[in-house]
């Protein structure tokens, strides 16, 4: 799945929390451009404004320090939905060691598959154990 797919499952979702927050699908909006002043705006990926309240969907990645600060003073609830963690598919793939290391090291291939922080540890395990 593409960035693209994923950051519209990502406003699917967020449309589907603004409906279960009461918003009808005529107060929902998307790529809603919030003018903060004249000369300048930003994009909501989800908006949903009636009445009674104002909620803004921020969906993958986030761009701007301040932007939930900023997002929060024009409503009442600012939601960040983040991409999901991927697992990885297929055949994990090796990371070969340098020839100099393989040696000294008794290690003959590295599991990318697993996180980065198993990789170090399954490696500092071998070097104390080798050393």
């Amino acid at each position: 799945m593409t960035e693209k797919q994923k950051h519209l499952e990502l406003k699917k979702k967020g449309k589907e929390l603004l409906l279960n927050q009461g918003f009808k699908e005529s107060e929902i909006f998307f790529e809603y451009r919030l003018i903060l002043n004249k000369n300048k705006w930003l994009l909501i990926d989800v908006a949903g404004i009636n009445n009674e309240k104002t909620a803004f969907i921020e969906c993958g990645n986030i761009n701007g320090e301040n932007r939930f600060e900023i997002l929060k003073s024009y409503c009442d609830n600012v939601i960040y939905l983040k991409y999901p963690k991927e697992k990885r598919e297929g055949t994990p793939m090796n990371f070969f060691i340098e020839p100099e290391l393989h040696k000294s090291f008794k290690i003959k291939s590295i599991d990318i598959g697993k996180d980065m922080r198993d990789i170090l540890v399954d490696f500092i395990k071998e070097f104390v154990k080798n050393k």
